[in-house]
């Protein structure tokens, strides 16, 4: 911080302003534009603004924007080689049966788009159709409380892919009741095994590659690959504002040639 501190003086000295009396709003967006115009980040420009702001003088209104950085998400490839490495035999211990629940909890929120605590306070009496029935009917609702807002509470119908998730959970724990949960797994244990995918992915290092990215790969996956329309995916997914859905579609890789000539 001094040394931005250090930076943002100099600059105001050269729009020769001496003192912190003399600092006024228009001069520090001169700065401001002068800076960018050098070449510095937006970010950088915040770090002076922040220190010259320490000193007293008037910044409000005076930050540049920080473009949103494109998000990451769990793209087939990577999904095949996450869910693959969690349900390698050679690699089970420690956490055996969380590896299991943690390779379909990926699938299902690839899917369905639910919320982390949202899918891991799910249980069996929240599904509609039987799971001990090998036959996937048609109608396939899930029961969501909400543990956001009013509006996430719904029912929402479920596709085939996310049923075959469900009878595969039911399958791998046929003792479980009603109140039993879908996905018995504590969250730590969860963000502990994901940290370690990361790894194998290559991903270690990117923030965004968080357990919620399985979310924003849902609203790719709706809107995208089954051509759910815009509007639609934002109710699905429960967002108030059509904004934050399309802010969920602004993903690192973009889209490919071959998926854009899908609508030419």
């Amino acid at each position: 911080m001094a040394s931005q501190g250090l930076g943002a003086i100099k600059g105001l000295h050269s729009l020769g302003v001496y003192h912190v009396d003399d600092v006024t709003p228009d001069k520090i967006r001169e700065a401001v534009r002068a800076w960018l115009a050098e070449g510095y980040s937006a970010s950088t420009v915040r770090k002076r603004l922040t220190a010259i702001s320490f000193m007293g003088a008037p910044v409000e209104g005076c930050l540049p924007k920080l473009p949103k950085p494109l998000q990451w998400w769990l793209n087939p490839s990577y999904r095949a080689k996450a869910v693959a490495h969690l349900r390698d035999t050679a690699t089970m211990a420690p956490h055996g049966d969380a590896r299991l629940v943690l390779a379909d909890y990926i699938e299902w929120v690839c899917v369905t788009g639910l919320r982390v605590e949202e899918s891991l306070r799910l249980r069996w009496r929240d599904i509609t159709f039987c799971p001990r029935d090998p036959r996937l009917p048609e109608d396939m609702y899930v029961l969501i409380p909400g543990t956001k807002t009013v509006a996430s509470q719904a029912t929402l119908p479920l596709s085939r892919e996310a049923g075959e998730i469900l009878l595969r959970r039911r399958n791998a724990d046929p003792a479980a009741g009603p109140a039993g949960l879908v996905f018995p797994a504590k969250y730590r244990v969860l963000s502990t095994l994901w940290n370690e995918c990361r790894g194998v992915l290559g991903v270690s290092d990117v923030p965004t590659a968080t357990l919620k990215s399985f979310r924003r790969t849902a609203a790719r996956y709706l809107h995208v690959e089954r051509n759910m329309p815009l509007d639609v995916t934002r109710q699905y997914l429960r967002h108030s504002s059509v904004h934050t859905t399309t802010g969920y579609l602004r993903l690192v890789g973009g889209y490919s040639a071959e998926e854009m000539k899908r609508w030419l």
